[in-house]
């Protein structure tokens, strides 16, 4: 007769090993998380000779059977892997000629630091983890498989301590592999560690509120904007402690340059003076190559954490001569970048690539409309920033006629009427990484002005977070996670109060206490006229 060998359902490899056996296929979950090659469910069949008790047979039989064969896996580990991240490149910038030199994709993003995560990719388990983690979940929320995004969260898990293990090694932690493998951890938090749209309950949106809200982590303890910070943290330190010379050429010189705008969204959150913005970090990693159009651009984004840390202190500080001092300097830097901001969009902006665009409107956008309002809508919330913290510094002066282009509100029209095109599929995963930011700005000024609150443009924007498709509310508990401290306590469930969501931008904003110090400094400046008339160092 023919027998199969044990009575384990279990693959042969995991029963080799004597593990549990999930029974997936066509490859175990964990051979899959162990990382090694799984060898299927085909059992060896034997022969067996079935003869009689009598010593002296009168006939043997021989049971034929198909002669055994040895057979492949039905997919391999390597082409299981292969597979999945070739599916997750193809979205993160889909029918995109990424490399093709002259075109806005080269000009305006720095989309070839995915060519270097697949050279680095093999070299580091952690890199490997983290890439898998991230294709994985992405993949699954495309195609509505529950089975890929639990098996992304494993990696994401395995990933997490692979780096740490890593970063205790003496030589491992300064590899430009594991400073990226932080870089897409960090970028799964934002849009492939929730959950899927497709398993989810109606979910109740509240228009005006949403920002402000509380995620589902949060009520159990963990903020995932807090995660996604500790990513970027992370990797910020391990670029700071690698100098300024250790990013000239090659991977880390390509990492270095697509990595600083997130990194200093982290200081802007933070309100924080970014290390990038020192001269020295400007120069030195681009001694060998010219900067592009988008390096040039990021070179201000970088000096915004200083100019929010800056207001902050002159917030703070009380009236009088030193905090003018401060006012001086502040809005010094700010009219500053506000020449070099006019330089930019004059000399290297794309002005017709844009025009071409609001000619055909976003209905069919392609990647290079995608990449062409990922860098204006980076101009545009550098440029928010930038001028509500030069108005907020001037203060209430009705002798002072500031520009119209220094309006925040007109670039936060310009980001509402255009940002929805990061949503189309089209856009891919790096649509889906470029919407926060533009988006939780303008929302953040908007709420801060009582115009603003009740806008057009608020409208829009919020009703971007009902898509269920293309991560619409996905991002919309990314950046309800990036504001809800201070707002509902951490476990509550309701949402904050319209009052409650105006004080919180005014207070992120800077706009709670300057007009009145400005006014108090003003009734100082009298009263000391009144003093001392004679003074004439006031």
């Amino acid at each position: 007769m023919v027998g199969v060998p044990g009575r384990s359902k279990g693959c042969n490899t995991c029963r080799k090993r004597k593990k549990g056996c999930d029974l997936q296929r066509p490859v175990c979950g964990q051979c899959l998380k162990a990382g090694i090659k799984c060898a299927g469910y085909e059992r060896k069949r034997i022969f067996v000779n079935v003869t009689s008790n009598n010593p002296k047979p009168k006939n043997t039989a021989l049971v034929l059977v198909a002669p055994p064969t040895i057979q492949a896996p039905l997919f391999s580990h390597s082409a299981y892997e292969e597979k999945i991240l070739d599916l997750f490149w193809e979205t993160y910038m889909p029918d995109a000629p990424a490399f093709t030199p002259g075109t806005p994709i080269v000009r305006y993003s720095h989309s070839d630091w995915a060519a270097t995560v697949q050279d680095l990719y093999r070299t580091d388990a952690a890199l490997r983890q983290s890439l898998l983690a991230i294709s994985l979940g992405t993949i699954g929320r495309r195609d509505k498989q529950v089975w890929m995004i639990d098996e992304g969260l494993k990696f994401y898990c395995q990933a997490l301590g692979e780096l740490n293990t890593a970063l205790r090694h003496p030589t491992r932690w300064r590899s430009d592999a594991l400073m990226v493998a932080s870089r897409i951890l960090g970028l799964y938090e934002v849009h492939a560690f929730q959950t899927p749209f497709f398993l989810c309950e109606k979910p109740t949106l509240i228009p005006f509120q949403l920002l402000y809200g509380a995620d589902d982590r949060e009520r159990r303890g963990i903020s995932q904007a807090q995660s996604w910070e500790g990513h970027a943290m992370g990797e910020m330190a391990l670029v700071v402690q690698r100098t300024p010379q250790s990013h000239v050429d090659g991977h880390a010189h390509q990492l270095f340059c697509s990595g600083r705008v997130h990194l200093t969204i982290t200081h802007i959150k933070r309100r924080q003076r970014c290390p990038l913005s020192h001269p020295i970090w400007k120069t030195v990693p681009w001694k060998h190559h010219p900067k592009s159009s988008k390096d040039a651009l990021v070179d201000i984004f970088v000096d915004i954490p200083g100019i929010l840390e800056d207001l902050d202190e002159l917030r703070d500080c009380d009236p009088g001569i030193e905090k003018e001092a401060k006012r001086s300097r502040l809005v010094n830097e700010c009219w500053r970048i506000d020449r070099e901001l006019t330089w930019w969009l004059d000399n290297m902006g794309p002005t017709e690539e844009l025009e071409d665009l609001e000619r055909r409107g976003v209905d069919n956008p392609t990647m290079g409309d995608v990449v062409i309002t990922s860098i204006m809508t980076l101009f545009w919330t550098t440029s928010i920033l930038a001028y509500s913290a030069l108005r907020l510094a001037l203060g209430p002066r009705p002798d002072i006629e500031l520009p119209e282009r220094t309006n925040p509100r007109i670039f936060c029209t310009k980001i509402a009427n255009i940002v929805d095109i990061f949503f189309h599929p089209n856009a891919g995963t790096f649509g889906i990484s470029s919407a926060p930011l533009p988006i939780g700005m303008a929302l953040v000024y908007l709420n801060s002005t009582e115009e603003g609150f009740n806008s057009e443009d608020k409208r829009k924007l919020v009703s971007l977070f009902g898509m269920r498709a293309n991560n619409g509310i996905g991002i919309g508990k990314f950046l309800i996670s990036t504001q809800s401290d201070g707002i509902v306590p951490r476990g509550a469930v309701q949402y904050p109060k319209c009052e409650a969501i105006k004080a919180k931008a005014k207070r992120w904003m800077g706009a709670d206490k300057i007009d009145i110090y400005y006014i108090q400094y003003t009734q100082y400046i009298l009263l000391l006229f009144v003093l001392f008339p004679k003074s004439h160092n006031l």
